[in-house]
């Protein structure tokens, strides 16, 4: 079946910092594939961030329905490409994105039907809440992951000690020159929920077919940790890309499609086919 057009609306939900952003693609008619795929997004991200609508459109017009969320404290209301709410963005961490996709999990799993195939698809930390979120939430048919690290733990308690600035620590590779920081209070929530943060445990506990897609010149992530998740889960699947970055060759805001993420979306779209 051919789909003629793509049905978007946006709403929000109440989260941990505010509003979570709910955008929706829906291919029409949806007569097809039953399937659903919830995005989230990584750092310095949204549901509107680079390639994220693109891939959304991608997945649409194969045929599934796709829910793209903003975390409440990613800073970036609707229309934003940058951080305009710095204060949020600065005490967001990965425990309150994790309660987030929860509350959304929650509500989508109120109304789905047993026929409809629900999966999972995070990129950078998005891929290591989707596995913490995985391991918790039961119903789901499958899991994708891109550029996922093995930890969200990404600074040692002496490089945090070492970069506060007072009560702040300021990113040192913020190209936006707005001098965003992080607050010492988002990490001592990390430190309090070390265990539900787990991700290594998280992944060893899943039972889902799970798609592990990694670039082997991501400089943020590096493969070592992809081969990690790959060895201490049962179902996955890992698939190197050689030459690839942390954002797949694109960039943001998005310009154009690299050969990088066009593969990256194929090889995705072909296990969702087989899945």
């Amino acid at each position: 079946m051919r789909f003629k057009e793509i049905k978007r609306g946006i709403f929000t939900i109440p989260g941990k910092l505010g509003d979570i952003f709910i955008y929706i693609d829906k291919p029409l008619p949806v007569k097809d594939k039953r399937k659903l795929i919830i995005m989230l997004h990584g750092l310095r991200a949204s549901a509107e961030w680079g390639f994220f609508p693109t891939l959304a459109t991608c997945f649409a017009y194969w045929g599934a329905t796709v829910v793209r969320i903003t975390f409440s404290g990613a800073g970036m209301p609707i229309n934003s490409l940058e951080v305009v709410e710095k204060e949020k963005f600065a005490i967001n961490n990965p425990y309150y994105e994790l309660e987030d996709t929860l509350v959304v999990l929650e509500r989508i799993f109120s109304f789905v039907n047993e026929d409809l195939s629900v999966y999972l698809y995070g990129h950078s930390r998005g891929g290591c809440i989707a596995i913490l979120a995985a391991s918790q939430f039961s119903g789901f048919k499958g899991l994708v992951t891109w550029e996922a690290g093995a930890t969200v733990f990404r600074w040692s308690k002496e490089e945090i000690k070492q970069r506060l600035k007072g009560d702040k620590i300021f990113l040192k590779d913020d190209t936006t020159g707005k001098g965003l920081y992080l607050l010492k209070e988002g990490f001592d929530i990390m430190e309090r929920y070390k265990k539900e943060l787990d991700v290594e445990a998280s992944a060893a506990k899943l039972t889902i077919p799970w798609l592990i897609i990694q670039g082997d010149k991501d400089r943020f992530i590096k493969l070592s940790e992809a081969k990690t998740l790959y060895g201490v889960s049962s179902k996955s699947e890992l698939v190197v890309i050689e030459g690839a970055d942390h954002t797949l060759g694109t960039t943001h805001p998005f310009s154009s499609p690299s050969l990088h993420f066009l593969r990256a979306t194929k090889i995705t779209l072909d296990w969702l086919s087989r899945s």
